[in-house]
C-alpha cells in the first residue's frame, strides 16, 4: 500500500485496494484511466481553464491522493494525512478560520436534510487547509460521457474543485437552492461548466440533481453571473489568482469572465 506520484505534483494514486471493492478493474487499468484524465486536464488541448485549477492543487501546500471507488459513488474527503493508516477526516483545517464545519450531504443520502448545518462534535475551523483524498474511478462516467458533467474528465475536475478549496482551507457548505444543494457544488459546477465549454459543448450542466442540462436564459454567461452574482463574486474574491486565469479563457460561456469585465 504505497501511494504512487502521478503526472502532477503533490497528487498521488493508491489503488492498492481496489480488488477489494471491485472485480471489474484491475489496479493498473484503473491507473492508466487517472492518468489519461490528467493528461486532458494539463495536456491535451483544450485546457486553459482546468490546468490552473490543477496547478493551484499542485502548489497548495497540501497532497492530494487518488483512490478507487465503488461504482458512480465519486466524492472528496479532508483528512489528517493521505498516509495509508492516518486517513483521518480533518473537517476542522479544510473550514475557514472560526466557522464550524457544515455538513456537505447531497443525493439520496443518509443526513442529506441536514445539509448546510454544523457537523456534531466538531472543533470550529482552522483555516489551515487540509490534505484531501478523491475517491474516482474515471471508467464508470465512460457511459454518462455525452451527458452535461458526465465526461470522466469533468467529474475528475469538479472533485479537484472541491479538494483545492479544503486544501487552502475554504470549505463551507452552505445550503443553496436551485438544485445546486451546496455554494461548493455550485463552484465546481461553475468551473467545470467553462471547461466544457471551452472543449467546445453548448449543452452545460444545469445544478448537482443529476446530469441535467442548463436551459435558456441561463446558457447566456451574462445572465447566468446577473443571477447568481454574489455567489461568482464570493468565488472570485477567495481564490483570486484561480479566476484571473480562468477569466482570460476565451469560451462561449464564462461567468467568470463576464463578471471579471463589469467590475
Amino acid at each position: 500500500m504505497i501511494n504512487k506520484p502521478t503526472i502532477i505534483s503533490k497528487v498521488e494514486t493508491d489503488g492498492s485496494g481496489i480488488g477489494q471493492i471491485r472485480k471489474d478493474l484491475s489496479q493498473d487499468i484503473w491507473e492508466a484511466g487517472i492518468t489519461l484524465q490528467l493528461n486532458n486536464l494539463t495536456t491535451n488541448r483544450p485546457f486553459q481553464s482546468s490546468k490552473p485549477v490543477v496547478d493551484a492543487l499542485s502548489h497548495s501546500g497540501h497532497n492530494t491522493l487518488i483512490v478507487p471507488s465503488q461504482p458512480y459513488d465519486t466524492t472528496t474527503e479532508p483528512v489528517g494525512s493521505t498516509e495509508w493508516l492516518k486517513r483521518t477526516s480533518n473537517w476542522k483545517d479544510a473550514t475557514p478560520d472560526d466557522t464550524p464545519p457544515l455538513y456537505c450531504a447531497d443525493g439520496p443520502v443518509e443526513n442529506r436534510n441536514l445539509t448546510g448545518t454544523p457537523m456534531p462534535n466538531q472543533p470550529r475551523g482552522s483555516g489551515h487547509g487540509s490534505d484531501t483524498v478523491i475517491w474516482f474511478t474515471p471508467q464508470d462516467y465512460i457511459k454518462t460521457d455525452t451527458l452535461p458533467g458526465g465526461r470522466p474528465d469533468e467529474v475528475l475536475l469538479h472533485e479537484m474543485v472541491h479538494a483545492l478549496r479544503m486544501e487552502m482551507g475554504l470549505n463551507l457548505c452552505l445550503g443553496m437552492d436551485d438544485g445546486f444543494d451546496t455554494v461548493e457544488e455550485f463552484y465546481a459546477i461553475l468551473i467545470a461548466n467553462i471547461y466544457r465549454s471551452e472543449c467546445g459543448y453548448q449543452t452545460l450542466r444545469a445544478n448537482h440533481d443529476g446530469k441535467k442540462m442548463l436551459a435558456a436564459p441561463f446558457t447566456d454567461d451574462g445572465r447566468f453571473y446577473k443571477q447568481w452574482k454574489d455567489k461568482v463574486d464570493t468565488l472570485i474574491h477567495q481564490m483570486r489568482d484561480l479566476c484571473n486565469a480562468i477569466a482570460a479563457v476565451p469560451c462561449a460561456f464564462n461567468p467568470i469572465r463576464r463578471a471579471k469585465a463589469v467590475k
